[in-house]
């Protein structure tokens, strides 16, 4: 037993070297050389710098111009929409389409034939439009059927619409019963052809910068489109064109439609253009 004790108090340091060590190390952890400490802390101040520059860069890269608010100032935008439309019947003096989505009375659009012996956009103007009947049950499965009214129309292209529509129709001897006016032959287009209707626009504009805005529409589009543009800016000179590239786009719903607030971003935007909106964003 005596054995057992002198073994356990040999392998025991003593009270006084015990602190000793323990003061001794405490010391090793704190008290380090000052190059040390300071090469260390030179290392970690370069390290954060070098992180809050690369968030400052991110950021910077993805908002490059200042934006600015134009609530409340009736800034507006046109964009020039294309939609493939069926046609329904058509005559020399003008076409009845069906689309999608409505369009007014008065307004000009242009008309492209799905066809290669029509190679020359027509200059139209809507006269009529008949809303949906009452039987659609769903608003995206409307159909409007839409009268246009062909302008300038050259004579070579004349003689080319007269081909399309004996190739594609037959003559529809009915006269039409309603308050519009009469016009030429028509003829009812059987073949399932198509054209595709460009029409503008306007849509309000809620913040603009030098590379790109924020407007609100009334429908869907995919990301990434691109649509011709024009804004109308309050100083009433020439509208600035570009061309409009979808960026992004959020739901926005309010008690009387679902709109949407759509980023676009501008793009083939000429000098002069560009500086008639840097002049015009200096006085926002």
């Amino acid at each position: 037993m005596k054995l057992f004790q002198w073994l356990k108090f040999l392998k025991t340091p003593p009270p006084e070297k015990r602190v000793r060590e323990s003061l001794d190390s405490n010391r090793e952890k704190i008290y380090r050389p000052r190059s040390v400490v300071l090469k260390r802390e030179s290392r970690l101040k370069k390290s954060g710098t070098e992180a809050t520059d690369n968030v400052s860069q991110s950021f910077r890269e993805q908002r490059r111009h200042e934006r600015y608010s134009t609530e409340g100032m009736d800034f507006q935008a046109k964009m020039v929409l294309s939609e493939e439309v069926d046609i329904a019947n058509m005559s020399i003096g003008g076409a009845c389409v069906v689309t999608k989505r409505t369009v007014t009375p008065g307004e000009n659009v242009l008309l492209d034939f799905a066809d290669v012996s029509i190679d020359r956009t027509l200059k139209c103007k809507v006269i009529w439009e008949r809303e949906p009947t009452d039987d659609a049950t769903e608003a995206s499965s409307r159909h409007y059927q839409t009268g246009v009214q062909f302008q300038e129309v050259p004579p070579y292209t004349l003689i080319r619409l007269k081909d399309f529509m004996r190739e594609s129709g037959v003559p529809d001897m009915k006269k039409l019963e309603d308050q519009y006016l009469s016009s030429s032959l028509r003829f009812k287009i059987y073949r399932n052809r198509k054209a595709f209707m460009k029409y503008p626009s306007l849509c309000p504009v809620k913040k603009i910068s030098l590379g790109g805005m924020l407007i609100e529409t009334n429908q869907e589009y995919a990301v990434e489109q691109r649509y011709p543009m024009a804004l109308y800016l309050a100083d009433k000179n020439a509208p600035i064109k570009c061309t409009g590239r979808i960026a992004s786009q959020l739901p926005v719903r309010d008690e009387q439609a679902v709109r949407y607030d759509t980023g676009i971003e501008f793009l083939n935007l000429a000098d002069h253009d560009r500086a008639h909106l840097s002049k015009f964003l200096s006085h926002l």
